[in-house]
Order: structure tokens, then sequence, then C-alpha cells
């Protein structure tokens, strides 16, 4: 399934994953304090989240769906032409 961004309007196909935190600080945790390096590895892990490899934002829909339809509808009036998926 391919997905458009809601809020640039001009990303469409499949989005990245983003981790939050740094993984020098997971390093670090983990060298000095193994334990709090066991956490953040749980805190980094469980706020995965997909988004927008343009814009970073998380709201995306489904290209098969109305909205989605309607965004790469006023994308290809933009472009002159629809967007290829």
């Amino acid at each position: 399934m391919h997905y458009v961004c809601t809020v640039c309007h001009g990303s469409f196909g499949s989005p990245k994953t983003v981790t939050p935190g740094s993984p020098t600080v997971e390093t670090l945790l983990y060298c000095l304090l193994f334990i709090p390096g066991l956490l953040y590895s749980g805190y980094r892990l469980a706020n995965r989240r997909k988004a927008c490899p343009r814009c970073g934002a998380p709201e995306f829909v489904g290209t098969d769906t109305p909205r989605g339809l309607t965004i790469l509808a006023r994308l290809g009036s933009r472009l002159g032409s629809e967007p290829r998926i």
C-alpha cells in the first residue's frame, strides 16, 4: 500500500521509520551503566514511528482512501498531470 503525507502534500510512497533519542547516548549508557542503557533502548524502540521522508510529519493516509485520493488529485492538478505512485 502507498501513502501520502497530509502535511506537506508532496510526499507519496512509503514512510520512513524514525527512532527518537540518540544512538550515542544509548551507547554511552550501555558502556557506563547497563540497566539505564536497557531502559533507554526500550524507550527508543517503544516510541518508533512512521514519518514522512520529506517533512518528518507522522500524518499519513493511504492513497486508496478518499482523503488520499483528494490530495493526489490536488497534487496532480498543480503539476499538470496525475502523480505516479
